[in-house]
């Protein structure tokens, strides 16, 4: 049996979010997931869970709007992590339609951009971006074997130490505030791991660098913060995402305080469906 009609035969939902090329040829980023050696039957094994939330999300959207969504990128996918990229989106994405059957796959967000989804909660339009951040050190052999904990300048970071984790979620935070729209309720979810502690580094992009210390009913917003900056402004709250047992989880969710559009407390109180603490 090769491995396109494997696949059907397992993962009928993900089939179908391939073209007739892909189909007959597998893209390079699903063959990379499939055929990686040390972990080959786990992969294979993991594709159950998004099997599962792609079936859902056609159910709650159609067949033809998913379809539609998803298929160009799906059908040539270039690398196994931007495959995995798209996993989660549709992960995310199915489990907040469960929340309101008024929602849409990546929908404009302003004249130019687009963002994951949008969804109506009470009468209020939310926009949510879904972004995963793996962190490759020290694996990556390129890099120092040691980290800076606070930020520094370029000119400081030499090569027995890499940049703080917390600097490079800045940076990517940063670019992410550009797929927003203005004046609107806007929410990053983020899938994100790390060898460190990926909420402290998250909590110090956000707030600024003394809060990596702080327990999170101590944090306080700084200037150096992401959430304290003009474009930071746009979020009104980052939720940390994973998926743990095949549920979509969120662990920690922080609100903005300096938001232009603060997050309404009926849209906090829906989305606590999801966090963990709740579901243990």
């Amino acid at each position: 049996m090769t491995i396109e009609h494997r696949l059907q035969k397992k993962y009928p939902g993900l089939w179908s979010l391939l073209n007739k090329k892909a189909q007959k040829n597998l893209p390079y980023g699903i063959n990379e997931y499939l055929n990686k050696k040390n972990y080959k039957r786990k992969s294979w094994k993991a594709l159950q869970i998004p099997e599962n939330y792609i079936n859902d999300l056609i159910n709650f959207c159609g067949i033809k709007i998913v379809g539609d969504t998803y298929r160009p990128d799906l059908s040539a996918v270039h690398s196994e992590s931007s495959f995995l990229d798209i996993l989660h989106e549709i992960v995310l994405c199915a489990s907040l339609a469960r929340l309101g059957p008024n929602i849409k796959l990546r929908p404009r967000a302003g004249e130019r951009n687009r963002c994951d989804i949008s969804l109506q909660i009470k009468e209020i339009t939310v926009y949510g971006e879904v972004k995963r951040w793996v962190d490759n050190w020290p694996i990556d052999p390129g890099k120092p074997k040691s980290r800076l904990i606070f930020k520094t300048s370029d000119s400081e970071i030499n090569q027995d130490h890499s940049k703080p984790r917390s600097m490079e979620l800045y940076g990517k935070l940063m670019d992410a505030t550009r797929q927003f729209p203005k004046e609107n309720v806007n929410i990053l979810f983020v899938f994100t791991s790390s060898f460190g502690n990926e909420l402290k580094y998250l909590q110090q992009a956000l707030l600024g660098d003394i809060n990596f210390f702080k327990e999170s009913d101590e944090v306080v917003l700084e200037d150096d913060g992401l959430f304290a900056t003009p474009e930071g402004k746009a979020i009104s709250a980052c939720y940390l995402s994973r998926i743990d047992s095949e549920i979509f989880v969120f662990t920690k969710a922080w609100i903005n305080p300096k938001a232009t559009v603060p997050l309404p407390s009926s849209v906090e109180n829906l989305l606590k469906k999801y966090d963990a603490a709740n579901l243990k």
